[in-house]
């Protein structure tokens, strides 16, 4: 089993950079709030987990190239010196920047939409044809780390970057709302209020890097292995087994058996249909366990962020692992029935550094990604 080295990782969301949204987790805070834009108010659903900066174009990608740029510097990685992919999930692109323009009655260039560009405009040392952009809904993230996955095991890439983000773009909210039976002013993941998803905005980036290049800095942990599925079973629910196949891949291609993965970042939107789906597969994938599975899950803080949420989640779960607390699921109110040894955390839980970690992020029609994240101090199981 090969394995890429996370040497650099950087993160923004509603309740700001890493540590921020790291503390604001471990806390249980909701970042949920009313929208400020003034056509938010003639939706069913008004709220969602804004970044303050409400009403400015190109946000998703100035927030992206700044966690790129962090994240590199973490890692020690000069793109002046060398070329380096960039692979960008994401769900919405720019959308919210085209709905802004056409609500100010503003012109815009094809130029300014392309996420790639504006990416790399804000990147010194890259050009467009460096960045990869990914949409693969929910799971756009998830989706990236994996190819990047493959870059650095194929031996093609010695570095990497990974990267997802998304806005809150008003035509989703819209549609949020038509398919939702009330409106909600935040997210309750596996709470049996089945409360329903928020949308979320942020951004994450990490840099990949083989066993060679390893050495040049600290190990925030590593990725062990991606299982990438799309399963078309229906346009929009989930399927129960097809994520249940995803997760057993990403074991398989991980080569551990799910007895040694101690946590669960949960996808856990909130809605009646992905929690129990979720819960339901992990209770068939993890049956032959016989202690707890502790599952958690970070969008009642954050809210749903959309193609940026499996980043999130990795990071998070890299942050928590090196400093041994795991959050709680926030807005947890009463747990939905989930089996015997499946251990939803309603407070802050003490982890191993060397935690195995799984991550799941699912996207509309069955587009699902499963990544299993090593903390810093498990050894190389190679």
């Amino acid at each position: 089993m090969m394995a890429a080295t996370v040497l650099g990782t950087a993160m923004t969301s509603c309740h700001g950079d890493t540590g921020q949204t790291y503390e604001a987790l471990i806390a249980g805070k909701i970042g949920a709030r009313r929208l400020a834009d003034p056509l938010a108010s003639r939706l069913k659903i008004q709220w969602g987990y804004p970044i303050d900066d409400e009403r400015r174009a190109n946000r998703p990608s100035g927030w992206v190239a700044g966690c790129i740029l962090a994240a590199l510097d973490q890692a020690g990685v000069d793109l002046a010196r060398e070329r380096v992919p960039i692979l960008l999930g994401t769900g919405l692109r720019e959308q919210r920047s085209l709905e802004i323009a056409v609500e100010d009655a503003l012109r815009v260039g094809l130029d300014d939409l392309d996420l790639a560009r504006t990416v790399s405009a804000s990147v010194p040392g890259t050009v467009p044809s460096d960045v990869m952009v990914i949409s693969n809904a929910c799971a756009a993230s998830g989706y990236a780390l994996g190819l990047g996955l493959d870059m650095i095991e194929s031996g093609d890439h010695d570095v990497v970057v990974v990267a997802g983000c998304d806005d809150i773009a008003l035509g989703m909210q819209g549609m949020i709302g038509r398919v939702s039976p009330r409106a909600r002013t935040c997210v309750r993941p596996f709470d049996v209020s089945g409360a329903g998803v928020l949308l979320g905005e942020g951004a994450a980036a990490m840099v990949l890097v083989s066993a060679e290049r390893a050495t040049q800095a600290r190990a925030l942990g590593s990725i062990v292995g991606v299982g990438l599925g799309s399963d078309a079973e229906h346009e929009t629910a989930p399927s129960r087994q097809g994520i249940a196949r995803v997760m057993t891949e990403a074991h398989t291609r991980a080569g551990v058996d799910p007895s040694e993965i101690s946590l669960v970042f949960a996808h856990g939107t909130g809605t009646a249909l992905n929690d129990p789906t979720e819960l339901g597969a992990l209770s068939d994938v993890f049956s032959a366990r016989t202690g707890p599975l502790a599952v958690t899950g970070i969008k009642g803080s954050i809210g749903h962020t959309s193609g940026a949420s499996a980043l999130m989640s990795v990071v998070t779960a890299l942050v928590s692992a090196d400093r041994e607390v795991a959050p709680p699921v926030a807005g947890l109110e009463t747990a939905l029935p989930s089996g015997a040894f499946l251990d939803i955390l309603g407070e802050p839980r003490g982890i191993s550094g060397d935690s195995l970690m799984q991550v799941d992020a699912f996207g509309l029609g069955g587009v699902n990604a499963v990544a299993l994240v090593a903390g810093a101090c498990r050894k190389d199981r190679s």
